[in-house]
């Protein structure tokens, strides 16, 4: 199977890269036939913008509050159209910060770009063991067809960016009550995450959001495997369900470190 980079320039990519979540199995199709790096490159950098705008629509309601005193389980609590979760048994009056400050927001995009190569990378794997187990090695090729089913994850960031934008149309802010110098982005997503949870739509919608998305990456993992290994769609989906297993948990550690880095 030749390389054909010069064959497939950025404009092809890029549509590639938007329809190989949407139509999987004619997308593949081609990019088999006509491999390139461009596209999977495309994708993983549109995940990683999709991730920001999703975690900037997720953060569009905080308000940090600074308070002296001895970190406690978290626990939320609703007043009116604030969320407050308190993570500090206060022994001083709270100190309203507000939003985060550009540095925050600049680990945050490091997060997603760091997710969208860590995603690449534990997907490769997944593929590569998938493709393995089917009985076919395509070397690089791997690669490039792991970096396409990313497509799917750009429109898991995007619809989830609208949920988001829906349901906290009638929230005002959530404040997160937390020591001073403890404001780890990793430590504020997880705080707001809490807040979210009590909001009973915004919660149902997302598990129902995760639940489709992760249906719909193995459909997506299902037709590169069945492209790149020439199989029958059933033993496609069989090693599509090993290769998810071994890409989410890869993907899963190697995320948590990142995150413990920023």
């Amino acid at each position: 199977m030749a390389w054909a980079y010069e064959e497939v320039g950025v404009a092809e990519g890029l549509k590639r890269a938007l329809l190989a979540g949407l139509n999987p199995f004619k997308i593949f199709t081609e990019i088999v036939q006509r491999p390139d790096i461009t596209g999977p490159i495309l994708c993983m950098l549109l995940v990683a913008n999709a991730l920001f705008l999703e975690n900037l629509t997720a953060l569009s309601k905080l308000s940090l509050v600074y308070v002296k005193g001895d970190q406690v389980q978290p626990s939320v609590e609703v007043i009116g159209r604030t969320y407050r979760v308190i993570a500090v048994n206060a022994s001083s009056p709270f100190r309203k910060i507000g939003e985060l400050d550009e540095e925050h927001y600049g680990r945050v995009f490091l997060m997603t770009l760091g997710y969208g190569l860590i995603a690449w990378i534990a997907a490769t794997l997944g593929v590569f063991l998938g493709l393995k187990l089917l009985g076919k090695s395509l070397g690089a090729l791997s690669a490039v067809l792991a970096g396409y089913t990313l497509s799917a994850k750009i429109y898991e960031a995007i619809t989830k960016v609208i949920i988001y934008t829906l349901f906290l149309i009638d929230v005002d802010k959530v404040e997160i009550v937390m020591l001073p110098g403890s404001q780890r982005i990793s430590t504020v997503l997880t705080l707001l995450s809490l807040a979210y949870r009590q909001i009973p739509q915004l919660s149902t919608a997302l598990q129902a959001h995760a639940v489709f998305f992760a249906i719909w990456g193995l459909v997506v993992m299902s037709a590169a495997l069945q492209e790149g290994a020439s199989v029958s769609l059933g033993k496609a989906i069989l090693g599509a369900l090993a290769s998810y297993i071994v890409s989410g948990m890869l993907q899963a550690a190697l995320f948590s470190l990142f995150m413990f880095s920023i």
